[in-house]
């Protein structure tokens, strides 16, 4: 599987992303629809739960 995210980093290039915060599949659904090159899922500033990330990482 090619990691396109390793590669624009080896590259030079830039990339964007942005902290999520708030526990719902579908604002991370959502967000992987926008073109950002990575998405944090922040467990530490946040309440979310081992089966909330899970359900957050299954929408990607």
């Amino acid at each position: 599987m090619k990691n396109s995210l390793k590669e624009k980093l080896k590259n030079g290039k830039v990339v964007n992303g942005t902290f999520v915060r708030i526990g719902h599949s579908d604002v991370t659904e959502w967000l992987s629809h926008l073109g950002f090159d990575w998405l944090l899922l922040d467990a530490e500033h946040g309440p979310l739960d081992f089966q909330t990330l899970q359900r957050m990482m299954h929408s990607l």
